[in-house]
C-alpha cells in the first residue's frame, strides 16, 4: 500500500525536476550551445620525455557555418574526425592557433558576439574534457584582456580557473551563449584563449 502511494509522489517529484531544469536559463543556454559542439579526435606525433610517438588525442570544435567547424591549430591531426566523420582541413594560423576545417555535419552553428568580453565577466567554456565522450561544462571569469603570455604581441583573455585537457577548441560562451572566444591553453590555474575579434579576421581571411 506504501510502495502504490509513493509511486505517484515519486513521479510528480521527477516532474518537478524537470520542469525547474526546462525553465532555467542557464540549462537552456548551455543546452543550446552543446547542440553547435563537435569531438576531435585523431592520431599525431606527440613530443615526450621519452622522444617522439605517434598516439591518439581528443579535442574540441564547434559549427559556426553550415559545413564548418572551428578548432584550435593544435588539435589538427592525420588523420582526423569530428564525431567520427571525416576532416579537410581548409586553413590554419599557427599564430593564432585557430583552424577552419570542413565536416559535413548537420549540427546547427553557433552565433558569435560581435563585443569583446570585459573584465570579471562571467563566461562558459564547453568541450570534451580528458577526452571522455560527453562535453564537461566549466564556468570561468575573465581575469585579463591584453597580451598572452606567449606572445606580446598576440591579445587575449585570461580566465580562472585553467581549462582541462581535450577542451582545446571548444567554445567559450557568454550567459546568453554567444560565442566569445575557443579554449586554447591552460598553464598554472589560469587559461588563454584568443578574442572574438581575431576569430572573425581568420574568417573572413577564407
Amino acid at each position: 500500500m506504501r510502495r502504490l502511494f509513493l509511486l505517484p509522489l515519486v513521479a510528480l517529484l521527477s516532474g518537478c525536476a524537470t520542469l525547474h531544469y526546462l525553465s532555467n536559463p542557464y540549462g537552456s543556454m548551455v543546452d543550446r550551445v552543446s547542440a553547435s559542439v563537435v569531438r576531435i579526435s585523431g592520431e599525431t606525433d606527440m613530443e615526450t620525455m621519452f622522444g617522439i610517438i605517434h598516439a591518439t588525442y581528443a579535442c574540441t570544435g564547434e559549427v559556426i557555418a553550415v559545413h564548418r567547424v572551428l578548432t584550435a591549430a593544435h588539435c589538427v591531426g592525420n588523420p582526423m574526425y569530428a564525431d567520427g566523420l571525416p576532416v579537410k582541413v581548409l586553413a590554419i594560423d599557427g599564430r593564432y592557433d585557430l583552424a577552419l576545417l570542413d565536416v559535413q555535419t548537420n549540427k546547427p552553428p553557433l552565433v558569435m558576439r560581435d563585443d569583446p568580453v570585459v573584465k570579471f565577466e562571467d563566461l562558459t567554456a564547453i568541450g570534451y574534457a580528458f577526452g571522455w565522450d560527453q562535453a564537461l561544462v566549466l564556468d570561468v571569469k575573465v581575469l585579463l584582456v591584453s597580451k598572452a603570455p606567449v606572445d606580446n604581441d598576440t591579445p587575449g583573455i585570461i580566465v580562472r580557473p585553467g581549462y582541462i585537457g581535450g577542451m582545446s577548441g571548444g567554445p567559450v560562451v557568454d550567459m546568453n551563449g554567444q560565442m566569445v572566444g575557443i579554449v586554447q591553453q591552460a598553464n598554472s590555474g589560469v587559461g588563454y584563449g584568443v578574442p572574438i575579434l581575431i576569430i572573425r579576421a581568420f574568417l573572413l581571411g577564407h
